[in-house]
């Protein structure tokens, strides 16, 4: 996303950064397989829910990636790339969305978001 100065400047949205961040570099590299399921924040958020939807819609989500061996790629374990590395034919079965994999996601992002740094609790002494 390159309007992160958006994100900076919205207290309800900064927690999101992080997860934002640590998303992007987990779905890299899944735009050369399939163009579609790259990572992408394209509107202009007001509330966290909004936000927060916008994450857990990813298209990567709705794939099931495995390998030759028959492992299954998992955002939450481990980069796309990692697994693309240590791969010598991965295939993309593209559905729909899991309700327990999905879970799973939206759990890891929650934890991912910085709750504390945010300046939405800073105590001001007066």
């Amino acid at each position: 996303m390159k309007d992160f100065e958006k994100l900076l400047a919205s207290p309800e949205l900064r927690p999101f950064i992080p997860a934002i961040h640590e998303l992007q570099q987990r779905l890299a590299g899944m735009e050369n397989y399939h163009p579609e399921l790259a990572f992408t924040l394209d509107g202009h958020y007001q509330t966290e829910e909004e936000l927060f939807s916008a994450l857990l819609s990813q298209s990567a989500f709705s794939a099931d990636v495995t390998n030759e061996c028959g492992y299954t790629w998992d955002v939450v374990v481990e980069p796309f790339q990692v697994f693309a590395e240590r791969s010598a034919e991965i295939k993309f079965c593209v559905g729909d969305c899991d309700a327990d994999k999905i879970y799973g996601i939206s759990l890891w992002l929650i934890k991912l978001c910085n709750w504390v740094d945010t300046g939405l609790y800073s105590l001001v002494k007066h």
